[in-house]
């Protein structure tokens, strides 16, 4: 019996293979059409992620700047309100500031130099912390944007930061004119600033349906930056207290996963909607 199945050369009759054929591409379709949509399913998931990871950045820069508008500003800390734009005013923009609770003596004037160096003693190690050598500051007077020695023709208002130590703490400061008596006064603040940038900076928040339907952050007119794109919706709404000045400011942002849905309508597009209730502190 067994020579005989060893001596039978027979193969598969056409019918067989074209069975067998046509169940493994019935096999090797499901397998495909499985693995195509766990890889769509999770591609839309991803994206999912990504649009709520930049609508929180996007928040959370936004929460940031509100709260610091008005800081050191006479007047209203939030202007040019609409329903998807509004412009803020801030002395900081960079968020970092140190009130001196110290001013220390002025140092005599160098003859020979230009510019003289300040050593002031500041509130908390944390605030000196804020400062990196070579950063430039203004110091400016509360509660508005005084600067001492502004009456002085040609001194100097913008500084740099020479070194920090947490440990006084105490931020040291070049770049005094020489012979300029400041007259410097505990309760002073140290505010980080741009290179020419003015005393008090406009931040402007702007929802941008072209190209990308992003919302943008724009500083003193400069570059828009963009916090976050593919945005169906951006609404901003206002408190006001009974000066007329903005106190609150209530944000609705809403992003979806991609910017068409999907061709085969099998995955729909997705949303997530984001809403915070900011109160300006600086009023």
């Amino acid at each position: 019996m067994i020579r005989r199945f060893l001596d039978d050369h027979r193969g598969f009759t056409l019918p067989e293979i074209l069975i067998a054929a046509a169940v493994m591409l019935i096999i090797m379709g499901g397998v495909m059409s499985l693995y195509l949509g766990s890889q769509r399913t999770a591609k839309v998931e991803t994206d999912f992620a990504d649009v709520q990871d930049n609508l929180r950045l996007a928040l959370d820069q936004l929460t940031k700047d509100v709260r610091m508008a008005g800081f050191l500003v006479a007047g209203a800390p939030i202007t040019d309100i609409s329903q998807t734009a509004f412009t803020l005013r801030t002395t900081s923009p960079f968020r970092r500031y140190a009130r001196i609770i110290d001013p220390g003596p002025d140092p005599d004037p160098d003859p020979d130099t230009v510019t003289t160096t300040k050593t002031f003693t500041v509130y908390s190690a944390s605030m000196a912390e804020c400062f990196r050598p070579g950063d430039k500051v203004r110091i400016i007077r509360p509660p508005n944007q005084e600067q001492p020695g502004s009456g002085v023709a040609g001194a100097a208002l913008v500084f740099d930061v020479s070194a920090v130590d947490p440990t006084v703490p105490s931020i040291s400061l070049s770049g005094f004119s020489a012979g300029t008596d400041y007259a410097y006064a505990a309760g002073d603040m140290v505010v980080r600033v741009a290179d020419g940038a003015p005393v008090v900076s406009e931040i402007r928040y702007q929802f941008n349906p072209s190209p990308a339907n992003s919302l943008e952050r724009i500083v003193n007119g400069g570059t828009p930056q963009i916090l976050a794109r593919n945005l169906t919706d951006v609404a901003f709404a206002y408190v006001l207290n009974d000066e007329g000045e903005v106190r609150t400011v209530n944000v609705v942002i809403t992003g979806a996963t991609s910017p068409e849905p999907d061709p085969d309508n099998r995955i729909p597009r997705r949303t997530r909607t984001l809403r915070s209730s900011i109160a300006v502190r600086n009023i």
